[in-house]
């Protein structure tokens, strides 16, 4: 008995541990028929305690021979059945646990994968983010650049329709120059114009020749030639001749007073004349008096005055201050001061034509290469 009871605990913790109902039934059918069996042989439990050892045992019982040996027959046969069951629960629990390590492996892995899947999902949010808030910055930028190109579009079609009417207008200009009163009338009236400043000035160059001084020896000093000239020059004849003191012996007479502003005079004349067929503003405009004539400095050199240790500059007034071109009668500086800006004069028209002067004290020879220029390069009188 105590063997079956031990063997009855064992087959209740392996239905424990399996959780087999088959296990169940057989566990009860083999604990009932157990009892049974006992219960008719009269057999007592091994594992009673010693209280029930201690009680008078009954007194023996008689059974049929027969019934006996069924029940012994049946016991053995419960006996079978339960080293049966035994094995199948042996392997039905290696079988568990060979099933229960596969699903524990299983399960690992899928924890695994769930965890790399949860990491790879929270690295692909991030980038979602990311790639959100980029597309958001991206979006911004784009309007901001459409509005840009909106304003631009503006402003390039306000230029087109500027730019078609700017066309429009060239086109009609284009159109009156090539017309009778365009280009070519202007170029024949420039030609008309050349012609026209270069016939005046041949018959002033014939009014007032310049002929080459034969004796140099009579020639004055404002006679002679600059550079690259190598003779002597008079207009009509007549020296120019430098004014200087009295006491220097160069004008003897009367006579050399009046040649000397006779000529100086004719030079004023040319000079004025050719300005006016140029349509030049001289710097220092000329009084034509003939031997008489007189240049015009519209800001003459003044010293300041000093008053009480202070520099007081003069003051400034909207006048000419005339210098004569002839010394009879007049200072001898101011007389020179006004041949100097006679050839001042000379150097100005010069400086139109882009010619160098021949320096500051030949006036007929700066006189002569104006007249060279304008026969020679019609460019400059148009």
């Amino acid at each position: 008995m105590a063997y079956l009871a031990v063997e009855n605990e064992r087959i209740r913790c392996w239905k424990d541990e399996a959780g087999v109902d088959r296990m169940d039934k057989v566990e009860d059918s083999v604990a009932t028929v157990l009892t049974q069996c006992c219960s008719e042989l009269g057999l007592a439990d091994a594992s009673e305690d010693g209280e029930k050892k201690k009680k008078p045992s009954p007194p023996p019982q008689l059974f049929q021979w027969e019934e006996y040996e069924n029940s012994l027959a049946r016991l053995c046969g419960l006996a079978t059945l339960l080293s049966k069951a035994r094995a199948s629960k042996e392997s039905a629990a290696r079988k568990l646990e060979t099933l229960v390590e596969t699903v524990n492996l299983v399960e690992l892995k899928r924890i695994d994968a769930l965890e790399s899947l949860h990491k790879k999902v929270e690295l692909r949010r991030k980038a979602v983010e990311d790639s959100t808030s980029s597309l958001e910055e991206k979006n911004q930028q784009l309007k901001d650049a459409r509005d840009k190109l909106a304003l631009s579009g503006n402003s390039l079609l306000h230029a087109a329709r500027s730019l078609n009417a700017a066309q429009f207008r060239l086109q009609e200009a284009q159109k009156l120059l090539s017309g009778d009163g365009g280009y070519g009338r202007l170029a024949r009236l420039k030609g008309l114009l050349t012609v026209r400043r270069r016939a005046m000035a041949a018959q002033v160059a014939a009014l007032y020749p310049l002929i080459p001084c034969t004796n140099e020896k009579k020639c004055p000093p404002l006679a002679h030639a600059g550079e690259g000239d190598s003779v002597p020059l008079t207009i009509s004849g007549l020296h120019v001749i430098a004014p200087v003191k009295k006491e220097a012996a160069l004008f003897t007479d009367k006579r050399e007073y009046e040649t000397s502003a006779t000529a100086l005079g004719h030079v004023a004349h040319m000079l004025s004349l050719l300005s006016r067929f140029l349509d030049i503003r001289l710097r220092y405009p000329v009084r034509y008096r003939a031997s008489r004539s007189y240049i015009q400095d519209p800001s003459p050199p003044t010293e300041p005055s000093t008053s009480g240790g202070a520099i007081v500059l003069p003051a400034v007034e909207n006048q000419l201050v005339e210098f004569p071109l002839f010394s009879d009668g007049q200072e001898p500086t101011r007389a020179a001061y006004a041949v100097f800006l006679l050839n001042k004069d000379l150097e100005q028209i010069l400086d139109r034509f882009e010619t160098a002067s021949a320096g500051p004290r030949h006036v007929l020879p700066n006189l002569k290469r104006i007249l060279k220029v304008m026969f020679r390069d019609g460019r400059f009188l148009a």
